[in-house]
C-alpha cells in the first residue's frame, strides 16, 4: 500500500510541476477559481438576503403572535365581565 500511494504522490507531483509551466492551464485554472469566487460571493449575497427574509418573517411572527395574545386576553376580560353580570363568578 505504502508503495502505491507513493505512486500516487510521484504522479500528482509530475503534474502539477507541469501544469505550472502550462500557460493555458495557468489561465484555466485562474478562470476557474474566479468562477469559484463569483459562485461564493453570490452565495453570500443570496444568504444574507434570506437571512434578512428570515430575520422579517420572524419580526413579522412575533407581531402576529403579540397581537394574538391581546384579543385573548381582551376575549379573556371580556368573558369574566359577562360571568360576572351573571353571578357566575
Amino acid at each position: 500500500m505504502v508503495g502505491s500511494t507513493q505512486d500516487w504522490v510521484t504522479i500528482w507531483h509530475s503534474e502539477m510541476a507541469a501544469l505550472a509551466v502550462d500557460r493555458e492551464q495557468q489561465e484555466a485554472v485562474l478562470r476557474g477559481v474566479d468562477a469559484w469566487g463569483a459562485v461564493a460571493a453570490l452565495m453570500a449575497v443570496g444568504l444574507d438576503a434570506a437571512g434578512r427574509a428570515g430575520a422579517d418573517a420572524a419580526a413579522g411572527a412575533a407581531a402576529a403572535d403579540a397581537a394574538s395574545d391581546a384579543r385573548v386576553l381582551a376575549l379573556e376580560r371580556r368573558v369574566a365581565e359577562l360571568e360576572a353580570r351573571l353571578g357566575r363568578k
